[in-house]
């Protein structure tokens, strides 16, 4: 469909290679999925697309792909398996560069991220210094959240962990400055660090009871030592 002009495509589940240039110049594609059957993208397949709207295997998230001036306002993240999100998905630690991917600089504010319900951890420094990202849904079934995991994700503004979720790595929301809205589970056994420079944080939802809270806060996180002020607390527990 290079050159085009279709607004959204769904490309079939027969399909194992995109090739290069495949969708170069379509100005008016919104709107893409690609299915997880696709295992390989050439070189500049989405040249000059502004793609809003994406849906990827986690397969291929930490592959360099290039989205041309793509400003991606929702991306889901599929999987019909159950998958980790490895560790270093989509940031390169050695050389301080996110690589080709979804969320690299193509100028993505407001962005929402979907994780299918299949995916069972998040890695570490999957998503470190999406600025852009502003909300993002965590599904019941993911166990494990990485260290730095969401580290510099500044336009983050609320999380909710679910009670799937057993630890919550070192520093894994690290100087997330816009959050100001937390929901986690007493069960979730957190780092003293993990919500280090969480400044702006003003509500806890906490699936607990008070006094499961104050052992919480004493044996677990210590949130306060991270975190100026909770103008609220709320107990969610039975």
């Amino acid at each position: 469909p290079a050159a085009s002009d279709i607004k959204s495509y769904i490309i079939p589940d027969s399909v194992t290679s995109i090739e290069k240039y495949a969708f170069n110049e379509c100005t008016n594609l919104e709107s893409l999925t690609i299915p997880e059957s696709v295992t390989s993208i050439g070189e500049y397949a989405f040249n000059r697309c502004t793609l809003k709207k994406l849906s990827i295997p986690v397969t291929l998230i930490d592959k360099a792909i290039y989205f041309g001036n793509s400003a991606f306002e929702e991306i889901t993240i599929t999987s019909s398996v159950k998958r980790s999100m490895g560790g270093f998905a989509i940031y390169d630690y050695y050389s301080n560069y996110y690589g080709n991917t979804p969320w690299k600089k193509h100028g993505s504010k407001n962005l929402k991220v979907i994780i299918s319900e299949n995916i069972t951890s998040i890695g570490n420094y999957a998503f470190r210094y999406c600025k852009g990202l502003k909300s993002i849904t965590i599904p019941y079934g993911v166990t494990k959240i990485g260290g730095n995991a969401f580290e510099g994700c500044t336009g983050l503004e609320s999380i909710t962990i679910p009670g799937s979720v057993t630890s919550v790595g070192n520093e894994a929301f690290y100087n997330c400055t816009g959050l100001t809205t937390i929901k986690i589970n007493y069960t979730t056994s957190v780092k003293t660090d993990s919500f280090k420079g969480c400044t702006g944080v003003e509500t806890v939802h906490f699936g607990g009871i008070n006094q499961e809270w104050s052992m919480y806060y004493k044996h677990q996180i210590a949130l306060n030592d991270y975190v100026d002020y909770f103008k609220t607390i709320f107990y969610d527990g039975p």
